[in-house]
């Protein structure tokens, strides 16, 4: 689709419309029949066929290119552009692209300039076409000198507007901002008011890359004003799409709601599919933001039916929609805990977003490489003293390439691989630690519902029935002490510079006739930096949680140990073990929060149950 696209801007910057009948196309070719070398009507008769019948437009095209370098034609270089574009119809860019390059260095395209300045917009577009965006930009700008020159401030702004959605492309958002505010000028200077909305859109959005949110609030609103004054519902939808985004992102989420509603409203006068579904993508991210989960899988399915229904309908859907909906799914998933689905979802997120952001990068080291082996293979040329050598030096270079080639494709392969690989072990350790996290997050949250509901409700009836019942009263204090301690135990972490061994204490169990608790700790006094404290207080709480529920241990002892750069935590008790042993959720938190501290976990359940873990450690 979007090849279609561009051949339709070609041909309405190269050529007016001659008309498509079949009776123009008749009397064009009986002007001929008088003589066959009318190089004029034969690219009149090459253009009109370009819509209906391709091969009849290569072939009269062919024919006027012919005509016209045996006779070095005036018209040569409208020839080989009506070449040019009928090879492009046909989906042959390569052979487009030869044609329009030949135009740029004919002697006489001198005679017409401005055919000269839409040859280079017509490969610039050619160019972005093939992903080679700087070599677009370049070509863009040789156009733009001949209409600046000729001051041409419509054709001036349109290729300022073309140029900046290259630099969009490409990432370079200041010079992409630098070009739309370019084409502001001009249109203010040509007091043109139609196309302002869009161009104060298209800043907004610069501006918004550039992460200078409040400013792009302004611009939008500029262009919001000025598209209702002209009633231009689409330019209004547009702009009011874009202005619930950034409010959601500023976390104005009740102006961002009523934003993107009215745009949705208007989308349903003005018929956009492409806008409906960005606001649609705004709307999830805001049902996400302010935790409507429900919502936000709703407006998802959304999002996938209406893409669904442009396919079929064969419509473009920009690749940037299918990212920003990966990226969705991966935070909804991620805020449901389905943490395999959030993961995959993000890893195709980063395989996309990292294929766009090469392609610039791949074309411009392809087009360095070649230039550097062709002026080499020239320079080597000019030192033989004769043919039989020059033969032999290429046929060395072939080789040579060959064996490049092959080496440079094991490379990518290998390096690619390896880049996957380290992307994907990198994200699961990202949702790893996002996930401990939330769960850090949680157990606050419930502790500090525990101390201040039912802990203090506990505490009023106890009061209650203290002249009453004191019985009924002790029981309840004590539910209430319980209550009160493990709320602390939920709430009292992060530990921020405090001594480590302090904290552990307040969790080590009682010890009774039939249990001993043991805890060494070395230094005496030792102080752990975040999050090393938080993970380690966790892990020592989980274990001792086990033992009371499964061990029947009489025995228990912790060692905690720090030396030579590692911290070393040892537990080992005498209890029943396990001969099969089945890792439950405290398990695999202690696993997690060791592979997040990047150190070794061993756990052996042959007699009694022993844990030991060794994690790298810096002051």
């Amino acid at each position: 689709m979007m090849k279609k696209l561009t051949l339709l801007a070609l041909f309405l910057i190269t050529f007016c419309a001659f008309g498509q009948s079949n009776k123009k196309i008749d009397s064009l070719k009986k002007v001929l029949q008088g003589t066959t070398n009318n190089v004029a009507v034969l690219n009149k008769i090459s253009v009109l066929y370009q819509r209906q019948n391709i091969d009849s437009a290569l072939f009269y095209a062919k024919k006027s290119v012919s005509i016209s370098e045996k006779a070095k034609h005036k018209l040569l270089p409208e020839s080989l552009t009506g070449l040019a574009i009928a090879y492009w119809y046909k989906g042959k860019l390569d052979s487009a692209q030869y044609f329009i390059e030949k135009t740029l260095v004919s002697d006489k395209l001198i005679l017409d300039s401005l055919l000269w300045a839409k040859n280079n917009c017509n490969l610039a577009i050619l160019l972005s076409n093939k992903g080679n965006y700087n070599d677009a930009i370049k070509k863009y700008t040789n156009g733009n000198s001949y209409f600046l020159a000729k001051k041409d401030s419509v054709q001036v702004y349109k290729t300022h507007i073309n140029i900046a959605i290259l630099y969009n492309t490409i990432r370079e958002y200041n010079l992409a901002y630098e070009e739309n505010t370019k084409a502001l000028h001009i249109l203010k200077n040509l007091k043109n008011q139609e196309y302002l909305p869009r161009v104060y859109n298209n800043i907004g959005l610069n501006l918004i890359d550039l992460k200078r949110e409040e400013e792009s609030l302004q611009v939008f609103n500029k262009g919001l004003v000025l598209a209702q004054k002209q009633s231009n519902k689409l330019d209004e939808a547009i702009i009011l799409g874009n202005l619930g985004y950034i409010k959601v992102k500023l976390k104005r989420f009740a102006e961002a709601r009523k934003h993107i509603q009215e745009s949705l409203e208007l989308v349903k006068e003005v018929n956009t599919p492409d806008t409906k579904i960005k606001n649609l993508l705004s709307l999830a991210e805001l049902e996400l933001a302010t935790k409507n989960l429900n919502s936000a899988n709703k407006v998802i399915l959304q999002v996938e039916r209406e893409i669904e229904l442009l396919k079929l309908a064969n419509s473009f859907v920009a690749q940037t929609t299918d990212t920003q909906l990966l990226l969705l799914k991966s935070n909804l998933f991620l805020a449901e805990r389905k943490y395999e689905e959030a993961f995959t979802a993000k890893e195709k997120w980063v395989q996309i977003t990292d294929s766009i952001k090469s392609v610039e990068f791949s074309n411009r080291i392809s087009k360095y490489k070649s230039n550097q082996e062709a002026q080499q293979k020239e320079n080597e040329i000019l030192k033989l003293k004769n043919e039989s050598q020059a033969k032999e030096l290429l046929i060395q270079q072939s080789k040579t390439k060959t064996n490049y080639a092959i080496a440079s494709i094991f490379l990518v392969v290998l390096g690619g691989g390896l880049y996957l690989r380290k992307r994907k072990k990198d994200q699961k350790f990202k949702l790893l630690e996002e996930s401990i996290k939330s769960s850090e997050l949680e157990k606050i949250r419930i502790g500090k519902d525990l101390h201040d509901g039912i802990a203090s409700k506990l505490r009023l009836l106890a009061h209650d029935f203290e002249t009453k019942d004191v019985e009924t009263s002790h029981k309840l204090l004590d539910s209430y002490t319980e209550i009160r301690n493990l709320s602390h135990q939920l709430n009292n972490t992060p530990i921020h510079g405090e001594v480590f061994m302090d904290r552990l204490y307040e969790i080590v169990p009682k010890n009774t006739e039939n249990k001993l608790f043991e805890v060494q700790i070395e230094p005496p006094y030792l102080e752990l930096k975040e999050p090393y404290s938080t993970h380690l207080f966790r892990i020592s709480q989980e274990l001792f949680t086990n033992n009371l529920k499964y061990a029947k241990a009489s025995k228990t002892i912790v060692k905690i140990r720090l030396n030579d750069n590692y911290l070393q935590l040892n537990y080992s008790d005498n209890g029943i073990g396990s001969s099969d042993l089945k890792k439950g959720n405290g398990l695999n938190s202690i696993e997690d929060r060791v592979t997040l501290l990047k150190g070794d976990l061993t756990i052996d359940v042959n007699s009694g149950f022993t844990v030991r873990i060794t994690i790298p450690y810096k002051n």
